[in-house]
């Protein structure tokens, strides 16, 4: 290898990856569809899947994403992205326009409604301990967990999504035997002890689900034509979670976080915007 400190002033990392990792994808796609007539078309669709990895490709190339970078089988998991239901609903109609007078009939006629709802399950997330308890320096540790503890409370809320073992109830994730917050008692035969690494693989926990309603209004105008010039006006109108349905990101998943367990984020709020644009 030839170095040089004039070339490699330019360099601050150079990343490296292999072609060993594994992942499956297994999934059932059910649709119905109805064609355009009568002025308007409906698809939906429907996917129930399941997808498995050792490596996903999100901070890996960048740096180690690994509990043990020395067994990767291990991480074998849900891929990060692993949605196991997702449900979309379409429907574009047109106005046929009302009758009886021709302005009024040219005001409502053509008019387009386009709604779109998507319904999907969380994506899944992974439970670190925050801390080094491995003593490997890679930052990536994950906790034991206690067996025979449901994984998530009778009711989920922003306050505890999952059973972080907070207010004394038994700890379906268990710390590390020494200090940082909510760190298991000592005593606690599921406690990971330093030098070890934690029992939990990743993504095992699912965060929440998303219910999206977007719609788009829109009519193009036909203003003059002659044979020369064509002018017309487009009218469009698009909402981003018209309901304005509050979706819960994901929980605070770091051990040694003062927000573990907790939603502290949430999605995109009702967003409008409207367009003219004339064509001339």
């Amino acid at each position: 290898m030839l170095i040089s400190s004039t070339n490699g002033a330019y360099y601050t990392g150079i990343d490296q990856t292999d072609p060993g990792g594994t992942s499956f994808y297994n999934a059932l796609l059910l649709k119905v569809e109805k064609r355009l007539s009568n002025h308007y078309t409906i698809l939906t669709n429907y996917t129930y899947a399941h997808c498995l990895s050792s490596v996903d490709f999100t901070g890996e190339l960048a740096g180690n994403a690994y509990q043990n970078p020395a067994w990767r089988d291990g991480e074998t998991s849900n891929c990060d992205a692993d949605r196991r239901h997702v449900f979309n609903l379409s429907l574009v109609a047109t106005s046929g326009g009302l009758s009886g007078n021709a302005y009024l009939k040219y005001l409502t006629k053509n008019w387009s409604v386009s709604p779109l709802v998507t319904l999907e399950t969380g994506l899944p997330f992974t439970i670190t301990d925050g801390t080094d308890v491995s003593l490997t320096g890679e930052g990536s540790d994950r906790p034991n967990i206690a067996p025979g503890v449901a994984p998530y409370p009778t009711v989920k809320t922003t306050n505890a999504w999952f059973n972080s073992g907070l207010q004394g109830t038994p700890a379906f994730v268990v710390g590390s035997c020494g200090a940082g917050n909510y760190t298991a008692p000592a005593s606690n035969p599921y406690c990971e002890p330093l030098g070890t690494f934690g029992d939990m693989t990743r993504n095992k926990l699912y965060g929440p689900g998303t219910i999206q309603w977007d719609m788009a209004l829109s009519r193009t105008f036909e203003l003059a034509k002659d044979e020369n010039t064509r002018w017309k006006l487009d009218v469009r109108a698009d909402f981003f979670n018209i309901m304005n349905h509050a979706n819960w990101n994901s929980p605070s998943a770091a051990i040694s976080s003062s927000t573990f367990g907790q939603v502290t984020g949430f999605g995109s709020p009702r967003q409008i915007q409207m367009a003219l644009k004339l064509h001339f």
